[in-house]
């Protein structure tokens, strides 16, 4: 009973909405959304706590292959807080093979980015076999360089909605942001492709301010990151949320047992996520006082009531 009433009181404190199981999201371009939205009607994407807007959608087709794909931002005043892309290939039997080689290409033969690990990137697992592949990745971004001058040019190319986007609306663009990529093909499950990306602000999330700012010298870069302590612990604790978010896609695209990356050596862990209300000084005590009697009574654990605390605390 005492844990059952801890995850009550903590699913009060740390409320999140949820959109309608099942239920496929309009993503207009220039609608605003808030917590749950469904790319299909069943990958489902808890987006953080604030507005998001939708500032670009594309698609395409050829013969019997489509794709589509939205980007939807966050802002902070007039900074960027955040972004979010979902991106969707599908392809008739017919044509797999060249669909096939297409994605193996752009994805494992790409000399400048794509699921293999590379220096700049914190954290790579794949898994690949034949024509399948399941790619998590988490990684620092030097974002002069991800929208000015990427190494692949074609990238510059797909980002210049965004671009003018910034440029039009005069928003300041954090130099370091960390990232976190999900992608998944399976011709075994269905012969679609599915990618999501997330990008986000360390800064307004937690982590030490930043005092080296290109892809190179970030304290985030894998070469540097043991020099600075507080930076490792919070991309290790970041890497445990991503793992357990990626866990959750692998579910919503059905991915099978011999497709399941091998998470054993992470600390996978749940993220804690709660709606952002201006509360006064004597509720946040209150708060504060029920997450203590509950973990003194045993309702929930230390990691619990630490992890409930910070973000109480955070409001």
């Amino acid at each position: 009973m005492k844990k059952l009433l801890g995850i009550l009181v903590l699913g009060l404190i740390l409320f999140t909405n949820s959109a309608e199981a099942g239920k496929r999201t309009s993503l207009k371009k220039g609608h605003i959304f808030e917590g749950d939205i469904f790319w299909t009607s069943r990958i489902k994407f808890d987006l953080p706590d604030g507005k998001w807007k939708v500032v670009d959608r594309w698609s395409w087709s050829v013969n019997a292959i489509t794709a589509r794909g939205v980007t939807l931002a966050q802002l902070n005043g007039n900074v960027l807080d955040g972004i979010v892309e979902f991106e969707e290939v599908n392809v008739n039997a017919k044509w797999i093979s060249y669909v096939k080689q297409w994605l193996m290409e752009n994805f494992f033969k790409n000399e400048h980015d794509g699921c293999y690990q590379r220096p700049e990137y914190y954290l790579l697992k794949v898994k690949k076999t034949g024509g399948f592949f399941n790619c998590f990745k988490v990684r620092h971004e030097d974002t002069e360089k991800l929208l000015y001058s990427p190494d692949d040019k074609q990238r510059k190319i797909a980002t210049a909605v965004i671009r003018r986007w910034l440029t039009k609306d005069n928003i300041e663009v954090p130099k370091i942001m960390i990232s976190r990529f999900h992608g998944f093909f399976a011709p075994s499950v269905k012969d679609s492709y599915y990618g999501i990306f997330h990008v986000f602000n360390p800064e307004t999330h937690g982590a030490p301010k930043n005092k080296f700012f290109s892809e190179i010298t970030s304290e985030y870069h894998r070469s540097n990151i043991h020099n600075f302590p507080k930076k490792k612990k919070y991309m290790d604790d970041f890497v445990s949320v991503a793992a357990y978010e990626h866990q959750k896609f692998e579910e919503m695209v059905r991915a099978k047992s011999n497709h399941l990356l091998d998470f054993s050596n992470i600390e996978v862990e749940k993220p804690i996520k709660e709606t952002k209300t201006t509360i006064s000084s004597s509720s946040i005590t209150d708060q504060l006082n029920t997450l203590n009697n509950l973990y003194k009574e045993g309702a929930i654990t230390k990691k619990e009531f630490e992890k409930a605390k910070k973000k109480v605390l955070s409001q």
